[in-house]
């Protein structure tokens, strides 16, 4: 298929790269607030168009929002790090769920198995949204 400009990390241990795998590709860029990065070729844009369309809005819809705010806090939310949250200096955070379960937060909210949540502050209260749309290579 198509492999991340900079590699992928294994969700378990930071700053390891392991293969490039789709699914885990959208979920790093949605925790680090980065857009995704492509090396590919003009058949598999051709043959991936929708695939790639749909991983733009994926990421790309959250990552305009946060592109421009420093990282102020990183977490591990469960002992196997398979659930994480990022904080933004926006007030602006997100939830990423690595793992093959859904997880509930504190407060009900349930991040879907390989989605995400992203949450806003107001008035010190997290104002949770789910992802606008599945991760394309979760099923």
């Amino acid at each position: 298929f198509f492999q991340a400009e900079d590699g992928i990390r294994d969700y378990k241990v930071t700053g390891v790269q392991t293969c490039a795998l789709p699914i885990f590709k959208n979920l790093w860029s949605v925790l680090s607030g980065t857009p995704p990065m492509y090396r590919t070729t003009a058949d598999h844009i051709a043959k991936y168009r929708e695939q790639i369309t749909r991983t733009q809005h994926y990421v790309s819809d959250w990552v305009k929002q946060v592109a421009m705010d420093a990282m102020t806090n990183h977490r591990f939310l469960t002992a196997d790090r398979a659930v994480q949250e990022t904080e933004f200096s926006s007030g602006r955070g997100v939830v990423v769920n690595f793992g093959e379960k859904d997880f509930t937060l504190p407060g009900g909210q349930v991040v879907k198995a390989r989605d995400y949540v992203r949450f806003e502050m107001n008035n010190d209260q997290r104002r949770y949204k789910s992802a606008a749309r599945g991760n394309v290579f979760a099923n």
